[in-house]
């Protein structure tokens, strides 16, 4: 017996799906197997497929790439799409249930854009420590004029908020 491998595409119409191989540039449908075996959930780890997902834009949408199932490509309209339409994928061409799969989503963007969301992603972080430290010096500001005998309306006025922020700060400390 000879076996031939043939590249395999998913097929959408609506909400059928099934999966076609290609024979002499012709997609021919080719009966996606299944299978249902009891698992216990100590065993679900060492089963799972672990799938890199390489996406990439495309004509206005996602061209993926699966390169640990030769022959696995899909697309989606959007990146928080890409999981899904993998395991869906995986599935009809594996035969496995879509569980079975653990799809790591790898967005292929140029370098310079990358960088600019690394920047911006290290100035979120910067800027989240930096209002940690404000409101914790607004605290203890807010504490000391309170101890003070000040009230709360003065207070506001003092820090540039509203007697309602004040209040607020103080009840944080």
């Amino acid at each position: 017996m000879t076996w031939r491998s043939y590249p395999l595409e998913l097929v959408r119409e609506g909400s059928n799906r099934s999966v076609h191989r290609i024979d002499n540039g012709k997609s021919v449908p080719f009966p996606a197997t299944t299978r249902s075996l009891p698992r216990n959930s100590s065993s679900k780890l060492e089963n799972d497929m672990k799938l890199s997902a390489k996406a990439q834009r495309s004509g206005g949408r996602w061209a993926i790439e699966v390169p640990e199932i030769q022959g696995l490509y899909t697309q989606a309209k959007r990146l928080e799409q890409v999981e899904t339409m993998v395991k869906d994928a995986a599935a009809l061409m594996t035969g496995r249930p879509e569980t079975d799969f653990v799809v790591e989503v790898i967005p292929e963007v140029d370098k310079s854009t990358m960088e600019a969301v690394e920047a911006a992603n290290e100035y979120a972080k910067q800027a989240a420590e930096m209002q940690r430290k404000a409101t914790e010096q607004a605290r203890f500001a807010a504490t000391a004029m309170k101890a003070s005998g000040m009230t709360v309306r003065d207070i506001g006025s003092i820090m540039g908020v509203s007697f309602q922020r004040a209040s607020q700060i103080l009840k944080g400390s």
